[in-house]
C-alpha cells in the first residue's frame, strides 16, 4: 500500500505541476496511455495517431517530463535510452498522461488498471473514462469516437485508479499555487504535501522530482539497438538469444544435411509415422502461426513465457514485410500450402501424388531458409528471441527433413519417366 501511495503522490505532483488554467466552458477529455519503450504499435500510437488528435482539439500547450524516481523504487533494469518514467502532454481540450511501463512507477500503474478494467495484458493500452483500449488497432478506432462523445458531454475526466481520482483532486490546491508563486516544482510539492497528514507522510518519503518541459518529438525514447554491439545485444536477453543461437545452428545443420543427402542415389522408402507426422506438425505450425498472426495484426501482447521477449520482436520493423505482409501470416500460408499438399498426395495418385510430396518439400525447404533468416535477427539484430518464432522454426525444419526422402524418391520417378517419354 505504501508503494501505491508513493506512485499515486507523484502522479499528483506531476500533473499538478503541469495543470494549465482551462476554461469553465471548455470541456477537457483526459486519458492515460500506458506504453512500452520497445514497442513499435506503441511507437505508432504515439507518434502517428495521437498527434492529430491534439491538433484536432486545441493543440498542444504544455508537455512535461519526470526525470527522477522514487529513492525507493527498483532501479530501472534497462539502459538509460528507455526515455522518461511520466510524460504529460496537456492540449486545449485533450490531455494524456504517457505512463512507461519499463519502469517501476510504470509497472505498478499498468497492473493496477490491468485489475480494475479486467483488460488483458497489452501495450499500448489507453485507460479513459470506465474504458479500457488494447492495441494499435483499437486506440486510434475507438478514441476519436470517446473523445468526441465526451466533449459533447462535458468532458471526462481522470480515470478512477482506486484513490487516483482522490490524489488528483487535490490538483487545485497545487494549480494555485503553481499560480500564485515562483517556486521551485520541488517546494511547490512540500507546500501542497503539508496540507494533509497523509500527503505528509508520503512526500517525507519521496525525493525530489523533477518536472521539466520538454519538446514532444523528443518526450519519448523508443530503444533501438543498432547502438548496441553483438555481444551487448546478446546479453539483453541472454538465455532467450542463446537458445535462437542453438536453434540456428541447427537449422544451418539441418539444410547443409538436405543438400547433401539430395545428390545421393539411395532412397530409403517412406516410413507410417513420417506419413502422419507433416499434417500433425503443419496443424500445430498453423496454431502458431495462427497465434502470432493475431497479436501482430491486433497490436497485443503475447504471452511469452519464461524465456525470451516475444513482444520485441513481434513489434520490430521485421515482423512486417514490404510495409504490409505480417511474417507469421505469411507463415500460416505456408503451412496451410504444405497441409493441402499432404491431402494432395494422400488422396491422389501417380503424377499427382508425386509432384505434392516434391511440393511439400520445397515449402518446406522455403520456410526453414526463411526461418534461419528471422532467428538470425532475433539475437544479432533485434536484440531479443521470440519462443513462439523459435517453436514454429523447429517446427518448419522438422517437415523439411521429414518430407526429403519421399519428394527424392517422387522426384527420381519423375525423372524416369521423363527419360522413358
Amino acid at each position: 500500500m505504501r508503494r501505491i501511495a508513493v506512485v499515486l503522490f507523484i502522479l499528483a505532483v506531476l500533473v499538478g505541476n503541469a495543470v494549465l488554467p482551462v476554461s469553465a466552458d471548455e470541456p477537457v477529455v483526459q486519458a492515460i496511455l500506458f506504453y512500452s519503450p520497445t514497442c513499435g504499435h506503441c511507437h505508432k500510437v504515439i507518434t502517428e495517431d495521437l498527434p492529430p488528435l491534439y491538433e484536432a482539439y486545441g493543440g498542444v500547450e504544455n508537455v512535461q517530463t519526470l526525470t527522477s524516481v522514487p529513492a525507493d523504487a527498483t532501479e530501472l533494469e534497462t539502459e538509460n535510452s528507455y526515455g522518461p518514467a511520466l510524460v504529460l502532454i496537456k492540449g486545449v481540450q485533450l490531455q494524456v498522461l504517457y505512463v512507461n511501463v519499463a519502469w517501476p512507477i510504470g509497472q505498478e500503474l499498468y497492473t493496477l488498471t490491468g485489475d480494475m478494467y479486467n483488460v488483458p495484458d497489452g501495450v499500448p493500452r489507453l485507460v479513459v473514462g470506465d474504458t479500457a483500449l488494447v492495441g494499435s488497432v483499437d486506440i486510434p478506432g475507438q478514441f476519436p469516437g470517446i473523445i468526441e462523445l465526451g466533449l459533447q458531454n462535458g468532458g471526462i475526466p481522470w480515470p478512477e485508479l482506486n484513490g487516483l481520482d482522490a490524489a488528483l483532486g487535490e490538483l487545485e490546491l497545487l494549480v494555485d499555487a503553481a499560480a500564485e508563486t515562483t517556486e521551485t516544482p520541488a517546494e511547490q510539492t512540500e507546500a501542497a504535501a503539508s496540507d494533509t497528514e497523509e500527503s505528509s507522510a508520503a512526500a517525507s518519503n519521496t525525493p525530489t522530482e523533477e518536472v521539466e518541459a520538454a519538446p514532444t518529438e523528443n518526450a519519448f525514447a523508443v530503444f533501438d539497438a543498432s547502438d548496441l554491439t553483438v555481444i551487448e545485444r546478446i546479453e539483453r536477453d541472454l538465455a532467450g538469444n542463446l537458445l535462437s543461437i542453438a536453434t540456428l545452428l541447427a537449422m544451418v545443420a539441418s539444410v547443409i544435411y538436405a543438400a547433401l543427402h539430395l545428390g545421393g542415389k539411395s532412397v530409403n522408402p517412406e516410413t507410417s509415422w513420417k506419413h502422419w507426422a507433416v499434417p500433425i506438425l503443419s496443424v500445430i505450425g498453423m496454431g502458431v502461426a495462427g497465434y502470432l498472426t493475431f497479436i501482430e495484426t491486433t497490436g497485443t501482447e503475447a504471452v511469452c513465457g519464461p524465456v525470451g521477449d516475444c513482444n520485441t520482436v513481434n513489434q520490430s520493423e521485421y515482423a512486417i514485410l514490404f510495409g504490409f505482409l505480417p511474417v507469421a501470416l505469411m507463415g500460416l500460408l505456408g503451412y496451410i500450402g504444405i497441409l493441402a499438399a499432404w491431402f494432395m498426395h494422400h488422396f491422389g495418385k501417380g503424377q499427382i501424388a508425386d509432384a505434392a510430396r516434391v511440393a511439400i518439400f520445397v515449402f518446406a525447404s522455403f520456410g526453414t531458409l526463411f526461418s534461419i533468416y528471422l532467428t538470425f535477427l532475433e539475437p544479432f539484430v533485434i536484440a531479443a528471441t521470440c519462443a513462439w518464432c523459435l517453436t514454429s522454426a523447429v517446427l518448419i525444419t522438422l517437415q523439411m527433413l521429414i518430407s526429403l526422402e519421399p519428394a527424392k524418391a517422387s522426384w527420381l520417378r519423375f525423372k524416369n519417366r521423363l527419360q522413358q517419354d
